[in-house]
């Protein structure tokens, strides 16, 4: 069955929920608050046909860390307090409490929230069942033994996006709808985050994301703030090992892919490619099949679409350097669009060849980035390679 939109948030002793998980089988649990919406909720997912998780901070030593998740199986109100079965026993690593959004109020719970017991939304960190990652009795987050593929995680260079930030999210959650996965998780690597870009400028992106979203400033440039030019030669990662952690959080969900970002243009001389060889490096040392690419990764494709005579002359003449949107393409298959796809643009009689990159978002709407003009054979693949758009 589907997981339910909503989950119970409690705390518990670490090392009852390890010997707990260790022996794998339904755990009958006690409580001393009544559960009384949680049973109503529990009882109305079993009627949909869903199911409903349950997640634990650590009551021992930190209330702001989440250690397991589990199934709700049975839950029963008494006068005295709540005693309930869980299932599948699952550790979690690398998640916090203030990741999850309170049903009572719609917003994340707050640093030292102290209260034993909550209502939440499902985090987007707990993936809906599959085969690959709901394999009875596998106590682990993330890829199994029946996953063959290899995990993606991708690289993002926002340039030229930052004043249309809902609308570039909205366009990736789309692509990555259709290709079978949940809306990603944003990693933002940026040392710091005063920045002109107004839509990723401080919190501003975070605010739009809510639990969508996590900075890790130990992946920033530390020659940011020294004002040296980003390129390979001169970065300087602020914490390399930080990486491993970046890795967990696509192995806790692989339903919901992950996205760590930047705001330079090219990813061969960001920092950002430099943070994607400390990820291989991570998942090498782990003996994991794990590739990293540039959003949106994929192979070039071929497209062909009308525009006016005027806009053809002006992009031949290098007048004008993209597309806006073709009311044929989507703006999700435009935000998924390979770097260096071909289009052949019609005008009456007239004919042009461009390498186009996906779908960038301004306040004038979505356009393509024109790449290369009448290119040649062997042009895409040269562009790809010199500036880091194939997978690492």
């Amino acid at each position: 069955m589907q997981y339910a939109d909503d989950a119970v948030y409690t705390i518990r002793d670490p090392k009852y929920l390890a010997g707990l998980a260790k022996r794998g089988e339904v755990a009958t649990l006690r409580e001393s608050k009544r559960w009384v919406t949680a049973k109503t909720l529990f009882e109305s997912a079993r009627k949909q046909q869903l199911e409903m998780v349950v997640l634990y901070a650590d009551a021992a030593r930190d209330c702001s860390k989440l250690i397991y998740w589990g199934r709700l199986t049975r839950v029963d109100v008494h006068e005295s307090g709540t005693e309930y079965d869980v299932a599948n026993l699952r550790p979690l690593s690398r998640h916090r409490t203030q990741e999850l959004v309170l049903l009572s109020t719609k917003e994340r719970i707050a640093e030292g929230y102290l209260r034993p017991y909550a209502l939440v939304r499902r985090p987007s960190f707990i993936a809906q069942p599959t085969a690959a990652n709901d394999v009875a009795g596998d106590t682990r987050v993330g890829p199994t033994a029946a996953q063959s593929s290899a995990l993606t995680l991708f690289s993002f260079g926002y340039w030229g996006s930052g004043s249309a930030t809902r609308a570039l999210v909205d366009a990736v959650n789309q692509a990555e709808s259709s290709r079978g996965f949940e809306p990603p998780l944003w990693v933002d690597i940026r040392i710091s985050r005063s920045v002109r870009a107004v839509g990723f400028r401080d919190h501003a992106f975070e605010q739009l994301l809510g639990s969508q979203y996590l900075h890790m400033k130990d992946l920033g440039n530390e020659r940011v703030k020294d004002r040296v030019k980003d390129r390979v030669g001169g970065m300087k990662i602020r914490n390399p090992a930080a990486a491993t952690e970046l890795l967990d959080h696509a192995l806790n969900s692989p339903r919901r892919r992950v996205i760590f970002f930047c705001a330079c243009e090219i990813p061969g001389e960001c920092h950002r490619h430099v943070v994607a060889k400390l990820v291989k490096a991570a998942a090498a040392r782990r003996k994991l099949n794990v590739n990293v690419v540039e959003w949106p990764g994929g192979t070039p494709t071929a497209l062909r679409f009308e525009v006016e005579p005027s806009v053809l002359s002006a992009i031949a003449r290098g007048a004008q350097k993209t597309i806006a949107l073709p009311p044929e393409i989507s703006v999700g298959a435009a935000a998924a669009l390979p770097w260096g796809s071909n289009a052949e643009l019609v005008a009456g009689r007239e004919r042009l060849s461009v390498l186009l990159g996906p779908a960038q978002f301004a306040l004038r709407g979505a356009h393509l980035k024109i790449i290369a003009i009448d290119p040649g054979p062997g042009d895409a693949t040269m562009f790809r390679r010199k500036h880091g758009y194939v997978e690492r």
